[in-house]
């Protein structure tokens, strides 16, 4: 079972420090709805309560901002919508691309993505070029941002993919593998092996292909565009994430989850060379 996360009150004053106290707390704390998505140990819902590392670093850091976080789980479709439609205040984890940044503010990266193809171990299967791949069926989680050059393959017909809707397509999409229904499944490496690893013996004969899908990418924080002071709210974000990060505060709460994250690729180092709007 996964514990609770206990912040100790030294972290609290040292994060307050770092981020020059811009952000007292208030009496009453504003609340910011934000939707997430299944995807484990970033955000899943146990016990009916959404829970995870990002949710938990996203709680403690908006907290010392001086706002309470409502957070829903929904699919990843309708979260597109709500925050294209302004009915939230934000998003998580969430990839960048262009289009997207039409309708949100991207924070600095709050974790890394390291996306290979997980299989049967009896399964033999390698690849070189993506078009290798064209003989077998790929799942994958509809809706989701996928490395350009898986999504250029799948759109040429190099692949065939089989993408999957449902509550949590990650959990979903093993499942479909295991039963032999798929015999390739396009996952973050991590999200995929926290399941593997939680759901044990389940999936003991699941592994992965050791080549990554295209360049290691990075999640954010999405902020709806349709909100009035979104803007100044992404940066205040991306203050109090690197004071998050210099204090060690974003280390502890991801080793709780089991997490190695190279903290110099998150927040506003991670943000180098990266085109964010």
């Amino acid at each position: 079972m996964l514990h609770d996360f206990n912040v100790l009150p030294f972290l609290r004053a040292s994060f307050c420090f770092w981020t020059l106290c811009l952000f007292s707390v208030q009496t009453t704390s504003k609340e910011l709805h934000f939707v997430t998505v299944e995807h484990a140990p970033h955000s899943f819902v146990e016990a009916g309560k959404v829970v995870g590392s990002v949710t938990q670093l996203l709680h403690e850091i908006f907290e010392t901002m001086g706002y309470q976080l409502k957070i829903t789980s929904v699919p990843a479709k309708r979260a597109l919508l709500m925050v294209e439609g302004g009915l939230v205040d934000g998003v998580y984890p969430y990839t960048y691309s262009e289009s997207r940044s039409k309708s949100a503010y991207f924070s600095n990266p709050i974790s890394i993505i390291d996306t290979v193809f997980f299989k049967r171990r009896s399964s033999e299967i390698s690849w070189e070029t993506l078009s290798d791949l064209q003989p077998y069926s790929i799942g994958s989680n509809a809706g989701y941002h996928y490395p350009i050059a898986f999504q250029a393959a799948e759109r040429e017909g190099l692949i065939k993919t089989a993408p999957l809707f449902s509550q949590n397509p990650t959990l979903d999409n093993l499942k479909k593998l295991n039963r032999e229904h798929i015999e390739l499944f396009i996952c973050n490496k991590l999200v995929c092996q926290f399941y593997i690893d939680q759901y044990a013996p389940l999936f003991r004969n699941i592994d992965y292909i050791p080549k990554a899908v295209g360049p290691i990418k990075a999640f954010h924080v999405g902020f709806t565009r349709k909100k009035s002071g979104a803007l100044e709210l992404r940066e205040q974000f991306n203050i109090a994430l690197d004071g998050a990060i210099k204090t060690g505060l974003l280390e502890k709460i991801y080793k709780q989850q089991g997490i190695k994250s190279k903290v110099s690729r998150l927040g506003s180092q991670g943000a180098k060379g990266l085109v964010i709007r």
